[in-house]
């Protein structure tokens, strides 16, 4: 019997959805989200929304609990508007745009992720040296050959933090994003697929959305901020805190900037 499904799309990915159809390959599938790719190797994932949503998710409005991504797909395809999984077909409802994240870092912000770093430091099963390196990597981005792929799981928690530092990078327009993010994306033959493609697509300014959870719901809300740092720590057994130290060390990073940018102003 065939199922008819509705998502909600990115926008970056409308061109696959709206080109000619075209095959996918199933990369891999989990009871929460399967992840596909083109032949010319662009990613596309479909995900429940108690996932967490990759830059590339189409999300459907339903729990894994209700919707269990198919294990075994023989026909895979998209495009015409259509993405085809065997006797399941998904049409995006609407194609979605990230949320921008404050146009500042003020203060009381800057003191939240501050304690945010501080708190998810010890959770990560990364050595001290290697927590160093992340936050020098920043400045001297050749320091990046000893952390991609560094960790273990689908997305090793050294590029879960690379990840972070990325989404804050880009979104408070620190110098440094482009040739940290050129640097991160010439490394990504060195981690999984998965792996590669969150930093792949984090380099190019698309983020996932546990890091734009921290990035874009900072607020001076105690009881709101609270719930949404436990929220991104539920994802993976450290992907949250991983990518949530990443936001912290590249707020940190963009601060400096902010403060000299403020002084010049003055």
């Amino acid at each position: 019997m065939q199922t008819s499904l509705r998502c909600a799309a990115p926008e970056r990915t409308r061109p696959l959805w709206e080109s000619a159809v075209q095959p996918l390959r199933v990369v891999m599938s989990f009871r929460y989200a399967i992840y596909l790719e083109t032949e010319a190797g662009e990613p596309l994932a479909l995900c429940t929304r108690d996932a967490a949503a990759m830059p590339f998710s189409a999300v459907l409005p339903v729990t894994s609990d209700d919707v269990t991504m198919p294990a075994r797909v023989s026909d895979a395809r998209i495009g015409d508007g259509i993405l085809t999984l065997g006797h399941v077909t998904v049409r995006p409802g609407r194609y979605t745009r990230s949320p921008a994240p404050p146009s500042s870092l003020t203060p009381p912000f800057l003191t939240r992720y501050a304690a945010l770093g501080a708190q998810t430091a010890p959770l990560l099963d990364l050595p001290a040296s290697a927590l160093r390196l992340c936050a020098a990597s920043i400045e001297d981005p050749s320091l990046l050959r000893y952390l991609v792929g560094l960790g273990t799981g689908l997305t090793p928690t050294a590029d879960d933090v690379l990840a972070g530092v990325l989404g804050a990078l880009h979104s408070f327009r620190h110098d440094a994003f482009g040739t940290f993010g050129a640097q991160v994306a010439a490394l990504t033959a060195r981690t999984t697929w998965l792996s590669a493609r969150l930093l792949e697509a984090a380099a190019a300014g698309a983020h996932s959305a546990p890091t734009l959870a921290l990035l874009t719901r900072v607020s001076d809300d105690d009881a709101a901020w609270a719930r949404t740092v436990h929220e991104v720590l539920l994802h993976g057994h450290t992907s949250g805190a991983g990518l949530a130290y990443g936001v912290a060390l590249g707020a940190h990073a963009s601060s400096s900037l902010i403060h000299l940018n403020q002084g010049d102003a003055a």
